[in-house]
């Protein structure tokens, strides 16, 4: 048990981190009036400091953790402000760029409605609802474009709650419109210019460029995708193809990519360390201004911003030349993004990123030391062993959220962690020669790997329904067989310290 403590102890933020969730997850069961929430944060910050026992300061810092997720989560709640069941003539703001649905018989975007009245109203009325609209597949819209529409407001969701509706209420996302062309006043009413704005303009272009290098279109949409973080122009069917194969997480701009830039850059400025710890601070500043320079450039979504505090947090420990927890860092990086979009945490790709990175952390290095393999070889190891811990952590996730559990990324994954990188290198060195053939070869391999991939009929199984409290319990139980090991191997190691006493 002393022990247990002691690692508890070694993780501070995890004591941070966990009484603010509780508080999230408890704002959305019920609302409290701001009045209350500041005298009950007020009461509590006052108890801490009357009382002198520790347990009694440990309990109140933890409700006050918890009181101050509650209102983090309850101000960044989406509230519906458009009225239901009557036509309304909207002035809406398009937030991103156009994407066909599923079957491609409309296109849709994240939007604003920045002011609304209704028939008969001659006042308007201010808002800053977020929707999800609809348009026809011959529509044209711009990040930043403000146009005028007379339309119908619809809840995202009718059904009750769903994990699409818990996804969309995550994003802010209230309310659905289906915009027709004959129904629109005005498609230019003006532009908005503001920095995330300017951001996905900026994305939206290098991904255009970055389609028309390659001559494969498919090979296209998917460089624009690594290197922008751009899925518009992956078709379905081949997002059903890196699915089927297991290398869906490829196409999501993330945490690998950005690791990728992280340690390229790490490697070839490490002579500046050599110079002076100046010149160590200036090589952290640069590649820190390189990681948010790259953020920026893919547009600033949050499974980047969130990825970019995770590397600005390792190169800061870096740079410090102090040897870190690195669970310590992971709740450090999650109790940021959670401050910042307390919403985030019922988004299904920061529950994977976060559920991935501990279990890579836990069982990577384990796996490694179990499974000896030739020097030459050492490589498949690793990549398996991440490839392995990554899949048992979100595996539930993943289970219960898209039915289906993926067994030949195993195979496919050592190949294409090869091809991923070579492909973002060559694939950006617009003007370098040759390097357009290269990124094809590659390609070709990369290509053939997902092939192998989807034919294997083993690869996958679907049908698979987990509710949340059966997903809850199989973390759980991961939980306990991780504590278990955790505590096996320690004991093993005081043994054979006392045996060779």
């Amino acid at each position: 048990m002393n022990s247990f403590r002691d690692e508890i102890r070694g993780v501070p933020f995890l004591k941070i981190t966990f009484p603010f969730v509780v508080g999230i997850v408890i704002s959305q069961e019920f609302r409290l009036l701001w009045s209350v929430l500041f005298l009950s944060v007020v009461a509590l910050l006052c108890l801490i400091f009357l009382f002198k026992r520790e347990s009694i300061k440990n309990c109140t810092t933890f409700l006050l953790l918890v009181a101050v997720g509650f209102c983090a989560a309850q101000a960044a709640a989406p509230t519906r402000q458009l009225p239901r069941g009557e036509k309304i003539e909207a002035l809406i703001e398009v937030a991103d760029g156009l994407k066909y649905t599923s079957k491609r018989t409309r296109q849709t975007t994240s939007a604003y409605v920045r002011a609304y009245r209704t028939t008969g109203d001659s006042s308007c009325h201010k808002s800053n609802e977020r929707v999800v609209i609809y348009v026809d597949t011959t529509t044209q819209l711009s990040v930043g474009q403000l146009f005028a529409v007379e339309v119908y407001a619809n809840d995202v969701v009718r059904d009750g709650e769903t994990s699409y509706s818990r996804q969309m209420r995550a994003r802010g996302v209230t309310s659905a419109l289906f915009v027709r062309s004959q129904n629109v006043r005005d498609w230019n009413v003006g532009y908005v210019n503001s920095l995330e704005y300017g951001a996905r303009i900026f994305r939206n272009r290098v991904s255009a460029q970055l389609c028309a290098r390659l001559k494969d279109r498919d090979d296209g949409a998917v460089l624009a995708a690594l290197l922008t973080g751009d899925r518009s122009h992956l078709t379905p069917q081949l997002k059903r193809r890196y699915q089927l194969a297991g290398a869906s997480h490829i196409l999501a701009l993330s945490g690998m990519h950005l690791s990728m830039i992280f340690i390229v850059f790490n490697l070839l400025l490490k002579p500046l360390v050599l110079l002076g710890q100046r010149m160590n601070l200036a090589k952290s500043l640069v590649i820190l201004l390189i990681i948010w320079g790259y953020a920026y450039v893919s547009g600033l979504s949050l499974s980047v911003c969130r990825s970019a505090i995770m590397i600005t947090i390792a190169q800061l420990t870096l740079m410090t030349t102090t040897r870190a927890n690195s669970y310590n860092s992971i709740f450090i990086a999650a109790f940021i993004t959670l401050a910042i979009w307390p919403l985030a945490l019922f988004d299904i790709s920061f529950q994977l990123s976060y559920a991935a990175m501990i279990f890579i952390v836990f069982f990577a290095p384990r796996f490694i030391r179990w499974v000896r393999v030739p020097r030459y070889l050492c490589w498949l190891r690793n990549v398996v062993a991440v490839t392995l811990a990554a899949q048992i952590g979100v595996a539930p996730l993943v289970a219960a959220t898209f039915g289906a559990i993926s067994f030949s990324s195993l195979i496919i994954n050592p190949i294409v962690a090869l091809t991923t990188p070579l492909i973002m290198l060559f694939g950006g060195a617009v003007g370098v020669p040759f390097s357009d053939s290269i990124c094809q070869w590659i390609f070709t391999i990369h290509n053939g790997a997902i092939s192998l991939g989807e034919s294997l009929k083993w690869g996958s199984v679907e049908n698979i329904s987990l509710s949340w409290v059966e997903t809850m319990w199989c973390y759980i139980l991961l939980i306990i067989i991780m504590l278990i090991i955790k505590f096996r191997g320690r004991c093993s190691c005081l043994n054979s310290r006392k045996s060779e006493k």
